[in-house]
């Protein structure tokens, strides 16, 4: 999967997608690791986006 090119709203239904799994117990243990690690890295892209658009604002209000 490209994170990189996946919108916020896209990268967080995965992340939910991923937290409800978990949480019901959804994976085998040997995709628990893959997984978690996904989830890290689709909230580094969200932080990522969210970054963005706080640069952008500050920006444009100076």
């Amino acid at each position: 999967m490209d994170i990189e090119n996946l919108t916020y709203k896209q990268a967080m239904t995965l992340l939910d997608e991923i937290i409800f799994n978990v949480e019901n117990n959804k994976y085998e243990i040997d995709e628990i690791d893959k997984k978690l690690k996904e989830a890290q890295q689709l909230i580094d892209h969200c932080n990522e986006i969210l970054e963005a658009i706080g640069k952008f604002r500050k920006g444009m209000e100076e």
